[in-house]
């Protein structure tokens, strides 16, 4: 995982990994390390590392201590797990997260994500506040006949000034 010859990091612990990790993350590593070691407590920490070839990876290290080792010393056992893809995946999923909210936030008509059921609006964006109005349900001029409210097309309606608070907060 670090690109270094085996033996390189076990015989020297945890803190051999210090001059491995990313510049960004080594300080925050550091402070981890010497917690765990001082208190003999589990350590369980997600950073990245540089390889000797420069490419970044991206880690998820787990530790545990063991009473005493054969002489008698603490003992720290563990693994590493490469999960640069889940965090790649992760990084791409809130970019495009980002960049969809970011259309929602700035279009002009109204765009919304319903869910699976189509009940529920999740999200809507706020170009919906153009597009909409709340009535009162039995107004007169609208149709209370099913049928000829889907005939029925614009149309002008008194509003109530529950209504209009109830409209003037979505815009």
């Amino acid at each position: 995982i670090f690109g270094v010859p085996e033996g390189n990091l076990g015989e020297q612990g945890l803190r051999a990994w210090l001059p491995w990790i990313h510049p960004d993350d080594r300080e925050r590593m550091r402070r981890a390390i010497e917690q765990a070691l001082a208190h003999h407590e589990p350590l369980d920490e997600e950073f990245r590392i540089v390889r000797p070839d420069s490419q970044i990876r991206w880690l998820h290290a787990r530790t545990l201590h063991v009473e005493t080792g054969s002489d008698g010393r603490h003992v720290t056992v563990g693994a590493a797990a490469d999960i640069t893809g889940r965090r790649r995946a992760q990084d791409a999923l809130l970019a495009s997260a980002r960049r969809y909210r970011t259309l929602f936030d700035a279009a002009h008509v109204g765009i919304t994500i319903t869910d699976l059921g189509g009940a529920d609006i999740v999200y809507a964006g706020p170009g919906w506040t153009g597009h909409l109005a709340f009535v009162e349900p039995d107004a007169p001029e609208i149709p209370q006949d099913l049928e000829a409210f889907k005939q029925w097309g614009p149309g002008i309606v008194t509003l109530s000034p529950f209504t209009l608070a109830q409209n003037s907060l979505h815009g």
